[in-house]
This record gives structure tokens, sequence and C-alpha cells, in this order.
């Protein structure tokens, strides 16, 4: 379910939606957490671009 959460928000956004790339990220403990998605650092920073 997570994994098809943070797919749906990421292709929206237009990052990397392969599952192996999403599911990485989702298992990193340093990932970046934005509203309960996981991203990036560099991901992380597109985001908080977009939303302003």
């Amino acid at each position: 379910m997570e994994l098809e959460k943070n797919i749906k928000l990421r292709k929206t956004l237009g990052f990397d939606i392969n599952r192996n790339h999403v599911l990485s990220i989702l298992n990193d403990e340093n990932k970046e957490e934005r509203f309960s998605y996981g991203f990036t650092k560099e991901e992380a920073k597109e985001f908080d671009r977009c939303k302003r």
C-alpha cells in the first residue's frame, strides 16, 4: 500500500517511479520525508521548490 501511494505521488511530480527505486528509498533509513512520502535528498529539494 505504501509503495503504491508513493508511486502515485511520484508519477504526479514527474519523479522516477521504478518500483525497485521507490522500494530502495522507502527502505533507506536516511530518506527525506515529506508528508509521509519518501524521497532522495535531491528529490526532496525539488519537491520543496515545487511547493512554493
